[in-house]
């Protein structure tokens, strides 16, 4: 079951980098400066009765090359529009504000996927009101049928169940596939609090090949990172579970140098 899912998110990604055709292109945000690079915006089915939104935006250097982010935001069951348009896209609105802006440290390129196939609306939030007017949604290739966007979904933790395991299972498995992996955790998180991520993977018995040592923006210190082979754990000094929020350019300059394998530290 679990590699099905792997296996069933790979696919999503395959379908969504397919469906470059006419239907699905967004040409234009409203109220919004114009879009830097090629977007897509559409449904892939899933099964017979459910689908799931992505939005595909094309790299802002080399898109023919660039590596590919796919991107799912947690919670469990919250939209991944809240990363697009929070923490790690092109275009942003910070909390508190209602006005959509360009982002100075965008991830580049990305498929920003739902993860789950039921919203519905809260009312006063500044990225609610925004994607939920008509024009947006127009823009946005959204059907009038589908329900209303809300950051996340509250109505599925009647039925949602919890495991011990989480995701730590899936670690030592891609790493002994050997993949390149990296785990970042902001160092004042609260919802998901890096001692418990620095417990789990100490737990997990790896030789650790480059100890800890500070890693640097800007000739500024951003965080630490350790690593282990192939797995790499890097925390964000100074930050919380919204790290991408509210450390934009040590959180890119971050990621870019991962995907990119540019040493970090």
């Amino acid at each position: 079951m679990k590699f099905t899912a792997i296996l069933a998110i790979a696919g999503l990604a395959s379908a969504a980098l397919a469906a470059n055709n006419v239907t699905d292109k967004v040409t234009s945000l409203p109220s919004c400066a114009p879009l830097p690079s090629n977007w897509w915006s559409g449904f892939l089915d899933i099964t017979p009765t459910k689908s799931l939104h992505y939005i595909f935006i094309e790299s802002l250097d080399k898109p023919a090359t660039d590596p590919i982010l796919i991107w799912f935001n947690g919670g469990p069951g919250c939209s991944s529009l809240l990363g697009l348009f929070q923490e790690n896209g092109p275009f942003v609105i910070d909390d508190g504000e209602t006005l959509i802006k360009p982002n100075p440290y965008p991830w580049l390129r990305g498929i920003f996927g739902e993860n789950h196939p039921s919203l519905k609306a809260i009312i006063g939030d500044g990225q609610s009101d925004y994607l939920n007017r008509a024009d947006v949604r127009q823009a946005l290739n959204i059907p009038n049928w589908i329900p209303s966007y809300s950051q996340c979904n509250d109505a599925m933790y009647g039925t949602y169940m919890s495991y011990r395991e989480g995701s730590v299972w899936i670690y030592p498995i891609l790493k002994a596939y050997g993949y390149r992996l990296m785990h970042y955790s902001g160092d004042t998180d609260g919802a998901i609090p890096t001692l418990g991520t620095r417990t789990w993977i100490q737990q997990q018995g790896w030789n650790v090949t480059n100890d800890w040592r500070p890693y640097e923006t800007e000739g500024q210190v951003s965080g630490y990172i350790i690593d282990y082979d192939n797995f790499s754990f890097a925390t964000i000094h100074g930050v919380g579970h919204m790290a991408p929020q509210w450390k934009r350019e040590d959180v890119t300059t971050l990621i870019l140098k991962f995907a990119h394998k540019i040493p970090i530290a």
